[in-house]
């Protein structure tokens, strides 16, 4: 669940609460969406912050800010006695670190990678204004559900009330009802 996550991040004063943010599920091309999001946002002249997972070369590349790789070492600092406090996992306290140096760096705006499929992700304490999610594959079926259709609604579940969802095409829509839908090309 994300009681464990909800109280950590309420001991650090809430910080996904100070920047909007776009939540990116799926399968398979998250970190790729993740990164391009990035850019364009930065091409208009806002500073973006972006959470990655999994890492690739270091566990710094995770968190970004300014187009830049945050001081890792920094952000886990920032959290640790809080996570230790709650009993967090690594990706809880992966996750607050990102959310406490995008408030920190004072972001206009983050790009939130979900980790493993949304429902119970660490991420899905955010109120994120626009959801994408890139494409649904048999993953993680023992968590996530054995069909194509039970996963997306994992990984949809993300999506609040008001979001925009960003979908690839139409098969997940009925996921999503009474939110606005944006179907990619």
């Amino acid at each position: 669940g994300l009681g464990r996550m909800r109280m950590l991040l309420d001991a650090l004063g809430n910080p996904h609460e100070r920047f909007p943010s776009v939540h990116v599920v799926g399968t398979n091309g998250k970190s790729t969406a993740t990164r391009t999001i990035e850019a364009h946002l930065s091409s208009t002249g806002l500073n973006v912050g972006a959470y990655l997972s999994p890492h690739v070369r270091g566990w710094s590349e995770r968190i970004r800010t300014g187009g830049e790789e945050a001081d890792f070492e920094r952000a886990i600092a920032r959290v640790r006695e809080a996570a230790v406090a709650v009993g967090a996992t690594q990706f809880e306290v992966l996750t607050a670190a990102a959310f406490a140096e995008f408030a920190a760096q004072d972001v206009d705006a983050a790009v939130v990678e979900a980790g493993l499929g949304g429902r119970h992700d660490a991420t899905n304490v955010l109120d994120a204004p626009v959801v994408l999610l890139t494409n649904v594959g048999l993953d993680h079926v023992e968590v996530l559900g054995d069909t194509r259709e039970a996963i997306a609604r994992e990984k949809l579940a993300v999506a609040a009330a008001d979001a925009i969802v960003v979908l690839p095409d139409a098969e997940f829509a009925h996921l999503v009802p009474g939110r606005p839908v944006l179907l990619g090309g």
